[in-house]
């Protein structure tokens, strides 16, 4: 009768909202915790290692995407980043099944096999060295350390952000100013910052896929050595060499093509 069907109707339309609304909801990939230790060393460049607790729920996909942000502007002109990866673990063990590539301002790497896929918790362990990756501001060329722990190009919600900052054993905790930044890109909302024995502790929480936390630490005027002019020199040439490349190599191409 109608009667019977109507109750089964709505049970019907109840099952296939559920199905539609919650089931995808209930299996969105999401990161419960991002943990990163930054060591800052005294040539100026800083030591990585990030812990990423990875739940991939009930999705069969076959690894993690992190990308790194690397390129910046600095006065007008491009400012990149001296990368280099030192290790991948997954759950614990070493893993080869790494592929690394530049996708426009980021270092992307790819963590897993193409022919296997996972499944739910697993944990990520990214070690890697930057040079580079310190300021030296004002009249004194204090050293500055402005890092986007996570990036602001994850697809993945982050339930809880958290990054430690192991300044130089000379370096007095007292004498480190912080400040730190946390939601969309330019946003003006800050981490929770705390003080341990030996390093400074910045916390956020869920920070939406294309947010960041962003975290800046700066260190007492000669605390960090500044890198040899020479280095400068050449890591400056390497970020500016299509921009003179390109129309020196166009000047001397029609040179000779003028002249022939």
């Amino acid at each position: 009768s109608n009667r019977m069907k109507r109750p089964y109707l709505r049970c019907l339309i109840v099952t296939a909202l559920y199905m539609v609304l919650v089931v995808p909801a209930a299996s969105a990939e999401v990161i419960h915790k991002f943990h990163s230790d930054i060591t800052i060393n005294p040539d100026a460049s800083i030591d990585v290692v990030e812990t990423i607790d990875m739940d991939f729920q009930g999705d069969e996909k076959h690894g993690l995407y992190r990308q790194i942000p690397v390129e910046y502007q600095r006065g007008g002109a491009n400012y990149t980043l001296r990368f280099d990866l030192k290790g991948v673990q997954v759950d614990g063990a070493d893993s080869s099944d790494v592929h690394m590539q530049r996708q426009q301002s980021d270092e992307l790497i790819k963590i897993g096999n193409p022919d296997k896929t996972l499944t739910g918790d697993h944990t990520y362990k990214i070690s890697y060295h930057v040079r580079r990756a310190l300021n030296f501001i004002g009249e004194d060329q204090s050293p500055e350390l402005y890092w986007n722990v996570t990036g602001n190009e994850s697809p993945y919600e982050i339930e809880k952000a958290e990054a430690n900052v192991y300044a130089p054993s000379t370096v007095a905790m007292n004498d480190i100013r912080t400040e730190s930044f946390c939601g969309p890109p330019g946003g003006t909302d800050h981490a929770l910052v705390s003080q341990a024995a030996r390093f400074e502790s910045f916390q956020a929480e869920h920070i939406a896929a294309g947010n960041e936390l962003t975290i800046v630490e700066g260190l007492p005027a000669g605390s960090i050595m500044k890198p040899p002019a020479g280095q400068e020199f050449f890591d400056a040439l390497i970020d500016w060499w299509p921009s003179i490349f390109f129309p020196v190599g166009t000047f001397l191409v029609m040179y000779v093509l003028w002249w022939h």
